[in-house]
């Protein structure tokens, strides 16, 4: 269960949005803190909330709310079985699953932006009007960018961003659909928009625990919402998830 969030004054009442960041681990403190910061420069109408586990240590807490951030304490979730995923410090991404169940920030539309503390805000939060989107889109996020990892038999072809030429790029991502080819489908878990749901965070915790598909997500959360929201997720245009390819 989620327990109750320290750091804020308001937490009986429910707010529009939040921009939330889960940290489990010191090793990616100094991220987080500088990515609260940028929000703080940028102005956001939103609130930023660090999710943290109670495998952080106290003196990385503590620092999270010297710096004025507001944190919420979660508990961790994984599926039942170990799974074998492409780096260990992908293991508790699992437990990012658990912000789809944060209903006290609710709205019609964009609702919960959760994200990893490797993001830097350069552009204001308020700006943040993906087109497409519908209020009854359950998920939205970027497409992966597969040519950097060098995976035996991709080519450019299995890219979901080859066909694309900017600017429509920014405004038409490539769509996804159950037709769509096998990597066109995935998805980077790095900025996610959704609308919490106690009762849709249930059905993705019955899949986690139930699932025989699981124990093949290498990429733990990203390979599950992708399979769980199939043909129902939306792409954002890649300015909102720029990333640096790296090689594993």
């Amino acid at each position: 269960m989620v327990e109750p969030e320290i750091g804020s004054p308001n937490l009986s009442h429910h707010h529009e949005g939040a921009w939330v960041v889960l940290l489990t681990r010191p090793s990616y403190l100094l991220g987080v803190i500088t990515l609260g910061h940028s929000f703080k420069k940028v102005d956001s109408k939103y609130p930023f909330v660090v999710a943290i586990t109670p495998s952080l240590l106290q003196y990385a807490v503590d620092a999270l709310l010297d710096s004025g951030l507001q944190v919420k304490n979660i508990q961790p979730i994984a599926p039942k079985n170990r799974v074998d995923v492409v780096a260990e410090r992908f293991e508790d991404t699992w437990t990012k699953l658990t912000v789809f169940g944060f209903e006290e920030y609710k709205q019609s539309l964009l609702m919960v932006t959760c994200l990893s503390s490797e993001i830097w805000i350069n552009f204001s939060p308020s700006t943040f009007q993906p087109t497409g989107l519908q209020p009854t889109t359950p998920m939205s996020a970027t497409l992966t960018a597969l040519l950097g990892l060098q995976k035996t038999g991709w080519n450019e072809a299995h890219c979901a961003y080859t066909p694309l030429t900017h600017p429509s790029a920014l405004t038409s991502p490539t769509l996804v659909t159950l037709a769509s080819i096998r990597t066109h489908t995935l998805l980077n878990s790095s900025l996610v928009v959704f609308t919490p749901s106690m009762a849709v965070l249930a059905s993705m915790l019955q899949f986690l625990y139930t699932s025989p598909l699981v124990p093949t997500f290498s990429f733990p959360d990203q390979d599950f919402l992708a399979h769980f929201f199939a043909g129902l997720w939306k792409p954002l245009g890649w300015q909102y998830n720029a990333i640096k390819m790296a090689r594993y």
